[in-house]
């Protein structure tokens, strides 16, 4: 073994034994404390590249129905819309008030 192969070791060993000692001193879970205040918002990161183009869709017709509506597309799918019914009618307002004739003061 060559003299500097020696020393290597001996320093490896010894920092090896020195961290250890100090994690023993010193204990290695980190000490927890109260939480500080939240801090400031950071700036707006720059925006990403933009995507791939999606794949094309397909083109809808909507043909109008006694029913409704029906919307049917080109890849053969299809969706009925029917008509709904009418609500109940609402409550009735309360009276407004009667107009009141005025004299106007600039003519007599």
């Amino acid at each position: 073994m060559k003299k500097s192969e020696a020393y290597a070791i001996i320093y490896g060993t010894l920092l090896v034994f020195i961290l250890l000692f100090l994690v023993l001193a010193t204990g290695c879970a980190p000490r927890k404390g109260d939480m500080g205040p939240k801090g400031d918002m950071g700036a707006q990161g720059a925006s990403g590249a933009q995507g791939i183009a999606g794949t094309p869709g397909s083109s809808c017709t909507v043909v109008s129905e006694t029913y409704g509506a029906l919307i049917a597309c080109s890849d053969g799918t299809s969706v009925s819309v029917y008509n709904g019914t009418n609500g109940q009618n609402g409550h009735d307002g309360a009276d407004g008030k009667d107009c009141e004739k005025h004299k106007r003061k600039d003519k007599k």
